[in-house]
């Protein structure tokens, strides 16, 4: 596997895709925004952006709370904004009366762990020079951040788009990227898989699709402290793994006025 140096960033190939590493959140916002929209999938990590000490943090600090809710796919500090979508039967209301509350519990349980959410979100304000916001709907915000651990079984192929998923209410975003803070990685599984596929409009369903037949073009497993963004555009799944594997997770967006906007 060759390594080439791109303005400082270890590019290394993988099948027609690439896996990025980046130095700094500077560097990895350049970088989101060269690769963005291209007709292959990337990753792109921030290798150590969280300490060990401080993932083992994150990790008792909600091994002891008291959250209710969570996705029905998998463990989570919260329900995700997807399972609200509009084809949904889930009340958007209910969704958005918790988001404040949940925003709030979670910068409680996180703020002795040098909170990684909220580092993330001021670090990349003074990166793309626009401030950082959570989406907004019905003039509320939305949640983001959420703890969410996979383990045993595989979670299928899936594509996530913010417009599919709310169609009457928000525009194409220019750039979706989903974002992922690893704090605790299995030993054995876990890989994340993406493939060079992009549902049309008519092939749209968010979680489910089968499987494609050809090989990931994109195979990654994540380590402690990882930071790593991809589009999530792209068919991706995650590997059944050996133990648990946890992260804070969410999504950015950035709109045609410039606009960053942050959810989960």
């Amino acid at each position: 596997m060759n390594v080439i140096v791109i303005d400082d960033a270890k590019v290394v190939a993988q099948t027609m895709s690439t896996v990025i590493y980046c130095d700094t959140i500077s560097q990895l916002h350049i970088e989101m925004n060269r690769y963005s929209g291209t007709t292959t999938p990337h990753i792109l990590v921030l290798p150590e952006f969280v300490p060990p000490i401080t993932a083992r943090l994150v990790q008792s600090a909600f091994a002891s709370a008291a959250i209710n809710g969570g996705s029905s796919i998998y463990h989570s500090s919260a329900v995700p904004l997807y399972e609200h979508r509009e084809e949904s039967d889930s009340c958007l209301d209910d969704y958005l009366k918790e988001a404040s509350r949940l925003w709030l519990e979670h910068r409680r349980l996180l703020e002795s762990c040098d909170d990684p959410i909220v580092r993330f979100m001021t670090e990349w304000t003074a990166a793309a020079g626009v401030e950082v916001q959570r989406l907004e709907l019905a003039g509320q915000p939305c949640f983001f951040g959420q703890y969410r651990c996979f383990g045993g079984e595989d979670i299928k192929p899936h594509v996530d788009a913010i417009e599919r998923e709310f169609p009457t209410v928000i525009t194409r975003p220019t750039q979706q990227w989903a974002l992922n803070i690893s704090v605790r990685a299995p030993r054995d599984g876990g890989e994340l898989d993406i493939w060079g596929d992009v549902p049309s409009y008519g092939e749209y369903r968010g979680y489910g699709l089968t499987r494609p037949v050809a090989e990931p073009a994109l195979r990654y497993r994540p380590s402690v402290g990882d930071l790593y963004v991809f589009e999530p555009r792209f068919v991706h799944a995650i590997n059944a793994s050996s133990s648990p594997r946890c992260a804070l997770a969410g999504f950015v967006g950035v709109w045609k006025d410039q606009s960053i906007r942050v959810w989960s």
